[in-house]
């Protein structure tokens, strides 16, 4: 059968690499049954990227169109949204990555394995985290507890969501959520969360990407080590990652209540509403749900305590 995949890609002042990542997209090997599209939203950039973009449409090759400055989340749920839904699958794109020219075809084969059963499903790839000049970093295609149950995806992050490539029955599902209603939370996390409601995650491990890292990244690989966990400490207690945990599930329990499973509301009504009652904490505190290993385990906790989460 003939298959069509839709590339979402979202630019804010990214006229030094966009071009590379265009290109990569152009060069992606597929069978032939296989249509690639590419739709871009510029989130009001100031540099010559809408340039760059007028550019490749004239040739016919993307469509795109622009809107206010929103921000990264809002504007890959934009074009979610925006995006026809007529194709297959569906695939998050950054702006300055280069993927491998099988990227899309990996992740096709992997998800046409599943389709004996419908469901949403999403699919998370590996990448080659590198420096601005595409050289990589050593080590860092390598992956350890990457999780694909509900439980987990509450609380951890799964990989970049310029990994994810997802079906269209997932892409309904993301449809119900209104971003600029409910919580804002980054399209990765919430479209992961989303799809295991009542689908299915599929991870590779194999490298189809590289994920580029130059120091001016919108969205970008947070540093290991260390400095990665000190870092990781001031997001939860005074930065970006404070209560996003608990606001989301919130959001995500009233969007979605009628079609949770009792275990999965149990879930969500936890880490939604710990802060609120010593019952919940006390299990929250006590739950194997969300182990991650010791030391990730007992930080956790130290959030919890503190209505962090």
């Amino acid at each position: 059968r003939d298959m069509k995949v839709i590339v979402l890609m979202s630019t804010y002042n990214g006229e030094k690499y966009i071009k590379e990542q265009i290109e990569s997209i152009l060069l992606q090997k597929t069978k032939e049954n296989v249509r690639v599209e590419l739709l871009v939203r510029d989130d009001g950039s100031s540099d010559k990227t809408m340039e760059i973009l007028k550019e490749y449409s004239l040739e016919g090759k993307l469509h795109w169109y622009t809107g206010t400055n929103k921000g990264p989340e809002k504007s890959f749920w934009d074009l979610v949204n925006s995006a026809t839904n007529d194709a297959d699958y569906y695939a998050f794109c950054d702006q300055d990555d280069y993927w491998f020219e099988d990227k899309l075809q990996m992740a096709i084969d992997k998800l046409e394995t599943e389709t004996s059963i419908v469901q949403p499903l999403l699919y998370i790839g590996n990448f080659v985290k590198t420096d601005a000049e595409l050289n990589p970093i050593s080590n860092t295609n390598i992956r350890k507890n990457i999780y694909t149950d509900f439980a987990h995806s509450l609380v951890y992050s799964s990989a970049p969501g310029c990994t994810f490539v997802f079906n269209n029955l997932a892409r309904n599902e993301f449809l119900k959520y209104d971003i600029n209603r409910n919580f804002v939370i980054m399209h990765d996390w919430l479209a992961h969360k989303i799809t295991l409601i009542n689908g299915k995650m599929i991870v590779d491990d194999r490298p189809s990407m590289f994920y580029r890292q130059h120091g001016n990244n919108v969205i970008g690989a947070h540093p290991s080590g260390v400095k990665g966990f000190i870092k990781r400490v001031k997001r939860f207690l005074i930065g970006s990652s404070k209560r996003v945990r608990s606001d989301s599930a919130r959001s995500i329990l009233s969007v979605y209540e009628n079609e949770l499973t009792d275990d999965k509301k149990f879930l969500l009504d936890l880490v939604a509403n710990y802060r609120f009652s010593s019952s919940k904490m006390k299990r929250m505190l006590l739950s194997s749900d969300f182990n991650h290993g010791f030391i990730d385990d007992m930080f956790f906790k130290l959030l919890i305590l503190m209505k962090r989460v």
